[in-house]
Parts: structure tokens; sequence; C-alpha cells
């Protein structure tokens, strides 16, 4: 996968740091800096996007994936620079030799809230893991916990992703029913996807995790 100059790549873009859209879904600056999120304006199709950069472990940088600000806007997600999906994993680069497990999420917004909460996380950007990320997670050599959406595709995808790793680490699974227990949920509905969930829920889904 070809490697792009880190300086020159980001400086093309605009620092997303006090964008509105961040700001609505609850990202602080603090994040935005420490992730190097940036703002394309218009894309080919006119659509303007928050940028995130996709670096590998040794921080070298492969790409950029771009989340539409308007949620009626497709593609939702568009990938920059060649960026190969399937081969990386959002985050290695922040993973650290004190982690002691890497949890697993699917998309942008997740992977940023959960930065936001001080949980050591990857993004896989898709509903599953594939032979690449498999191998690059196998290499970090950490217990994974998979935290993907809750829904039907999110509970495929780990018990896919399981079936995949779990031979060569030890797999955790969070169990979205365990906030009923421990965590005011409002109304009858369970949290969607680990974006929207606060960070006591988040907290309580890694604590009532269990081995798979």
């Amino acid at each position: 996968m070809k490697i792009l100059d880190t300086d020159t790549f980001l400086g093309i873009y605009e620092d997303a740091k006090g964008h509105r859209y961040l700001k609505s879904r609850g990202i602080s600056d603090s994040i935005v800096d420490k992730l190097q999120l940036r703002v394309d304006p218009q894309d080919s199709a006119g659509i303007e996007r928050i940028l995130f950069p996709v670096f590998g472990r040794q921080n070298q940088l492969y790409g950029f994936t771009g989340r539409a600000t308007d949620n009626s806007s497709e593609p939702r997600v568009r990938d920059y620079h060649g960026l190969r999906k399937k081969d990386v994993l959002l985050g290695i680069h922040l993973i650290t030799p004190e982690d002691t497990g890497v949890v697993v999420v699917e998309g942008l917004f997740d992977y940023a809230k959960l930065v936001q909460y001080d949980v050591p996380v990857v993004a896989s950007l898709h509903a599953g893991i594939t032979a690449g990320q498999k191998a690059l997670l196998a290499d970090l050599g950490l217990p994974v916990t998979l935290m993907f959406d809750n829904d039907a595709a999110g509970r495929m995808a780990t018990a896919t992703a399981a079936k995949a790793i779990g031979k060569l680490l030890p797999v955790h699974d969070v169990n979205y029913n365990s906030l009923r227990k421990k965590v005011t949920v409002r109304g009858s509905s369970l949290p969607k996807d680990p974006c929207v969930c606060t960070q006591e829920q988040i907290y309580t889904l890694l604590e009532t995790a269990v081995i798979l």
C-alpha cells in the first residue's frame, strides 16, 4: 500500500477543530487534534466531509476516509488517495505497549467517541474483520473486545469475526442488554451503536463483556 507524505497531505485540507458537525456529534476539539481530523469543504460531488486520516502502526499515512456532514448525502462515506480499507485498522497507531486489550468497532464516530472515553480502540470501517485486519490484530497480540453495532448486521459480524480471530487471540463480545440492568436507558430502546452511548454505558459494556 502506498505511503503518503503526512505533512503534505494533512496540509491539503482544513483543520476540523470547531466544526459544527463534530460538535453536534459530541466530539471535543482535543480529540479533533489527537485524531488530526480534517475537512474537505467540497469533494468532487460537491459534498462536505469530515476526514479521518488512516495511519499504520508506525504512523505512516495511507489515506483518508471521509464522512459526509449532511446525512442525506450519498455515499455517506468516501475514501481518499487510494486507501485500501481491507488492509488497515483506523487508530492502530494510537495503541500503546501499555494497553492490555483493544476494542474493535465499525464506524468512524464509534472510534472517535471511544478515543474520547480513553478506551484503546480501532475501527474496521465495516461490519466485520478482513484477512488483512486479522493479521494486524494478531500482530498486536492483545485480547480483543468486539463492539459492533447493535443490529442484525453487527451480530453477524461479531460471529464471523470471532470465528476468524478466536484461534489466535482471546475474543470478548459486548451485550447491549446489560445496559438495562447496570445503567439507566431512556425509554425502552437500547443504543444502536457505540457512538450514541454515554461514557458510563461504554464502560458497562466493557465490564460485562463475555469471552467467546
